[in-house]
C-alpha cells in the first residue's frame, strides 16, 4: 500500500530538488583527501549577492585556531566530508541571517529564522524556515519561504510574502502503526 502511494507521488512530481540544512553541515568531520583530520565544520560562509555557499569553517582542534575550505575543493559530502585541500575564507558567516526576526509587508513578525535549505547540486541558498513558536508549530507547522521571497535587512528579514510553504513535522513511528493498521 505505502509502496503504491509513493511511486504516485513520485510519478505527480514535476521538480525534485535535495536540500541540505546548515545542520547537516555543522559538527561534522572534516578530512583532507589524504587523510588527514582538519577538524569539525563550525560555520558555512555564504555570498549574499550570489546566494550560494563558498566556503566551510572549520575549527582545527581549539577555539581559535580556524581553517577553511572553500566549495570548490570539497570532493564528497557524506557522514564525513572530504577535501582536497584548505584554502582561504570567502563570505560572511551564515549565523549572521540564522535567528533573525522575519516579518511580513504589514510589519507583523512571522517568526526567526530557525534554519537555512541549501541546493545539494548547486550549494545555492534555497530558502529560510521560519520557526513561529511551539504554540505555532503545532497548530500550522514551520514556515518554508524561498529565498527569491525574502530581502535580507541589517536587523531583520522581510518576507515579500508572494510564496511560502508551510510545513509540519511527522511522527515516523506513528505514521508506521498507522499503515500497519490499514493493511489488515
Amino acid at each position: 500500500m505505502f509502496s503504491q502511494y509513493w511511486d504516485k507521488l513520485l510519478k505527480n512530481s514535476v521538480d525534485v530538488k535535495r536540500m541540505y540544512r546548515t545542520r547537516d553541515f555543522i559538527d561534522k568531520e572534516v578530512f583532507l583527501i589524504g587523510g588527514k583530520k582538519l577538524g569539525v565544520v563550525s560555520g558555512i560562509l555564504v555570498d549574499l549577492k550570489d546566494k550560494k555557499v563558498k566556503s566551510l569553517m572549520i575549527n582545527h582542534f581549539g577555539i581559535f585556531k580556524k581553517k577553511y575550505v572553500a566549495y570548490n575543493d570539497i570532493i564528497s559530502i557524506g557522514s564525513k566530508i572530504i577535501a582536497g585541500r584548505i584554502s582561504s575564507p570567502y563570505g560572511i558567516n551564515l549565523d549572521r541571517i540564522l535567528m533573525k526576526n522575519v516579518y511580513d509587508k504589514n510589519g507583523i513578525l512571522r517568526g526567526n529564522v530557525s534554519d537555512v535549505l541549501i541546493g545539494e547540486q548547486t550549494m545555492e541558498l534555497e530558502g529560510i524556515i521560519c520557526y513561529s513558536g511551539l504554540k505555532n508549530k503545532i497548530k500550522s507547522g514551520n514556515i518554508l519561504i524561498p529565498f527569491s521571497e525574502i530581502i535580507l535587512g541589517d536587523e531583520y528579514i522581510l518576507d515579500k510574502g508572494n510564496g511560502h510553504i508551510t510545513f509540519n513535522s511527522v511522527i515516523h513511528k506513528a505514521e508506521e502503526v498507522m499503515l500497519n493498521e490499514n493493511s489488515k
